[in-house]
């Protein structure tokens, strides 16, 4: 079979509407990791807290002290800078947009309280101008630092990042003291049988070395077990388009190495097939079969039941935190 003839990549399947969509997703200039959200941030809600109006929405509207009866029937959803600090300072926002939509709505809801020409009003239109610019400009450095990032040779195109690195394995001692515990990162264990039981340094240093090891499926010396230390660091592994020969991450190019064991197929980027689509406007051959597609089992569907209930509470308690946090 040569080369190119059967392309068994997952993307060959997508549509120049879902090919945008992914490329977006990688975009780091708008999903930005929380330290460095809350520091870029920070310093444009600064800017707005230390000007000469700042003081008037630096803390939440009090209705009862100003007088205003009417304020929470026409204001639906106060903000005000300082709590907006506050969410900062919390972690309460995971993407940009989120910032930049409570300061506007700080300012939107002053300019929708009073009436045009009045001081408030004008004085939450000027900082409001001021916001924009701001924020024009803090989007105009992410976007300017991606894109620097994305020219390093050693970086994936994609990202914009050198490495990806997974979340390290954890690995549970079977000793008989330590009851299941999680073997502190860092420190040395031992290992024994096909890789599946594993015992902290201490528990190793009480196994008797004449007493053979008698686990579940099998038994093992102590003389058997491989020290290790808890240390390991899984990169995610790279390839190359071969249509223009940049290198990029397989998890950012949905390349899938069992898809191409024999490295029979031509491998087309994202970047590349999103151009390809748009030049020859042609519409993509229809998908692989996927999950939907395979036999169901009542293990499957419980399997699929018991996530999709988990992955819903775990979204429902993050809108309460989110409304509370408001």
């Amino acid at each position: 079979q040569s080369k190119g003839s059967d392309d068994r990549s997952l993307l060959n399947g997508f549509t120049v509407e879902e090919l945008t969509t992914h490329l977006a997703s990688l975009n780091r200039a708008s999903h930005l990791p929380p330290a460095k959200l809350k520091q870029r941030c920070t310093e444009v809600l600064k800017g707005l807290q230390a000007h000469q109006h700042g003081w008037v929405f630096n803390c939440p509207v009090d209705p009862v002290e100003l007088g205003l009866p009417d304020y929470f029937e026409i204001i639906k959803k106060p903000m005000d800078l300082g709590t907006v600090h506050k969410k900062l300072d919390g972690g309460a926002y995971h993407a940009i947009e989120d910032f930049n939509s409570d300061v506007n709505l700080t300012f939107d809801n002053a300019m929708t309280y009073n009436e045009p020409g009045t001081v408030v009003y004008d004085m939450a239109k000027e900082l409001k101008i001021k916001f924009e610019a701001d924020y024009k400009k803090l989007v105009a450095q992410l976007d300017a630092e991606d894109r620097e990032r994305r020219q390093n040779e050693r970086a994936c195109v994609l990202c914009g990042c050198e490495k990806r690195l997974f979340e390290p394995p954890v690995f549970f001692c079977n000793g008989m003291n330590c009851a299941s515990k999680r073997i502190r990162r860092n420190s040395h264990f031992y290992i024994g049988g096909s890789n599946q039981y594993f015992w902290c340094n201490q528990c190793f240093n009480e196994l008797d070395d004449k007493t053979p090891i008698e686990l579940f499926d099998l038994t093992v010396q102590k003389t058997e077990l491989i020290k290790k230390k808890n240390d390991e660091v899984h990169e995610e592994s790279w390839v190359q388009c071969d249509v223009c020969n940049r290198w990029i991450h397989q998890i950012c190019g949905l390349f899938n190495t069992r898809q191409n064991k024999e490295h029979h197929s031509e491998y087309c980027c994202p970047l590349c097939l999103l151009e390809k689509r748009k030049r020859a406007g042609n519409t993509p051959p229809p998908k692989p079969p996927g999950a939907a597609e395979l036999p169901r089992t009542k293990l499957s569907d419980y399997l699929e039941d018991h996530v999709a209930s988990r992955i819903g509470a775990k979204r429902r308690q993050m809108a309460e935190d989110k409304a509370k946090a408001e």
